[in-house]
């Protein structure tokens, strides 16, 4: 996702240097970026949800149409990837302003320092915290609607909180390992990401809520054993 997602900042980072620079408009410029974006991301995210609702159907065995599971993932990814790509557009369009006025409200500016103005906005971080974060949340998309496929087929299941246990791993994250959704999910009711870059996923379990809690309480005291050996 980061390789489609990088080249197009790149090339609408110049875009805007040049009509910032020439004193042109970039609102047109911006709108054109907000279709190849979502152009590059909707087949992305597709893919990533039609994948991990096939895997989930071999791992736990309760079986669907894969057609409607395809027509269901692409429904979805259109209807989140229109309403990602708005919110992306509105936050560049704010720091591409921001730097717009100070580009030509600041005496000697050069055009390096817009640039480093506008990095923040079309760089290798945000493309790859763009990618990082919305997989992870097309993961989550798909455990849920298979999490109410089987409700249909008349098994209730658990989504359980799963980090990746390594020194990466956020203070908002690591209290959630391992803990099934009743303690998080008023504050996250789709699951991960919780923030920006988050890389957690959800798993489902057919344990009662008192088993789920149990396990889930065993791994927060393995977590913070590991912890306390590394500050040690």
């Amino acid at each position: 996702m980061q390789q489609r997602i990088q080249p197009i900042l790149a090339r609408y980072q110049k875009k805007i240097e040049k009509a910032i620079t020439s004193g042109e408009a970039t609102d047109a410029i911006l709108r054109e970026m907000f279709e190849e974006m979502r152009a590059a991301l909707a087949p992305e995210i597709a893919t990533i949800t039609t994948g991990r609702m096939m895997g989930l159907m071999d791992e736990i065995g309760i079986g669907a149409d894969l057609a409607v599971i395809s027509q269901e993932a692409l429904q979805h990814t259109q209807n989140y990837t229109y309403e990602l790509v708005t919110r992306l557009t509105d936050t560049t369009r704010e720091l591409v302003q921001q730097s717009l006025t100070t580009y030509t409200g600041t005496p000697g500016m050069t055009r390096g320092d817009l640039v480093k103005l506008l990095e923040p906005a079309f760089g290798e971080y945000r493309a790859n915290m763009i990618a990082v974060t919305e997989v992870t949340r097309a993961y989550s998309a798909a455990t849920n609607q298979y999490q109410r496929l089987a409700a249909d087929a008349g098994v209730e299941m658990r989504r359980i909180w799963l980090t990746l246990r390594d020194s990466l791993v956020c203070p908002i994250c690591g209290p959630l390992h391992g803990m099934p959704e009743s303690v998080w999910q008023i504050q996250y009711p789709d699951g991960p990401p919780s923030h920006p870059n988050c890389r957690c996923s959800t798993e489902l379990t057919i344990e009662t809520e008192e088993e789920a809690m149990a396990r889930g309480e065993a791994a927060q005291a393995e977590r913070m054993r590991v912890l306390e050996e590394l500050r040690v």
